[in-house]
């Protein structure tokens, strides 16, 4: 069941912790709710410089968070470390983020996100004690995620002409969208035969997605992409 988190799911976004009503949340949702307020805390308190409040919070997060969604924790934590004269503890915090990444990615086979993981963590490590300037809300990092929403509607492309037919069907697929929301691949996870499939996979060429933001930072992004209806006209 973990390797799904490793996707971002349309259907993950919890609008925000002022208007979530916890008792509606699954368990999984709770506990990532959880999991991005408290991340949020630990960025709040090393942002007003309360490093050892935060390099504690910051080992909660790491604690709970056992597919690293939120693995800036980790250089985070290291220079709140350092920051509190503790240098030595703040590198063991990388060779740890390391392992962990590592052992993910053996556990549950590469994806997107592993890559992109795996490689900041090792240069954000090669840099300390110094810390990335992409992890400085200054330069546009926020503590936590913007999800990708559907900017188009399908089918609006089809010819004026025609009569209109509408098929239902039952297509999921998982695409990867780039930092500016365009779809630059799609898979076929669950068919809906290979006409249908085809015109789903043609109708992606025409869609745009807001783009996925990774603390602030537009990102590529993989997610599930379910279509129930397809709509084609006739002459």
């Amino acid at each position: 069941m973990y390797k799904i988190l490793y996707l971002v799911l349309l259907t993950l976004l919890l609008a925000s912790c002022s208007t979530t009503n916890i008792s509606d949340l699954s368990p999984a949702e709770r506990h990532r709710y959880y999991l991005d307020s408290l991340f949020q805390s630990a960025y709040k308190s090393f942002e007003a410089k309360e490093y050892l409040q935060a390099a504690k919070t910051f080992s909660l997060v790491n604690q709970l968070d056992s597919t690293m969604i939120h693995y800036q924790s980790y250089p985070l934590m290291a220079n709140a470390l350092y920051s509190h004269g503790k240098e030595t503890e703040g590198r063991l915090v990388f060779e740890s983020a390391l392992e962990k990444a590592k052992i993910l990615r053996l556990l549950f086979g590469k994806s997107l996100l592993d890559s992109i993981r795996i490689a900041q963590l090792s240069y954000w490590h090669i840099i300390y004690p110094r810390l990335d300037s992409i992890l400085l809300s200054e330069n546009g990092f926020v503590p936590y995620d913007e999800l990708p929403e559907l900017k188009t509607t399908l089918w609006t492309h089809l010819p004026k002409q025609g009569t209109p037919i509408v098929i239902n069907t039952n297509i999921l697929l998982r695409i990867m969208i780039n930092e500016e929301g365009k779809v630059i691949k799609s898979t076929i996870l669950r068919s809906g035969g290979f006409t249908n499939d085809s015109m789903v996979i043609e109708e992606l060429n025409y869609c745009r997605f807001t783009p996925y933001k990774r603390k602030g930072i537009p990102s590529k992004a993989e997610l599930l992409f379910p279509v129930t209806t397809i709509l084609e006209k006739r002459l």
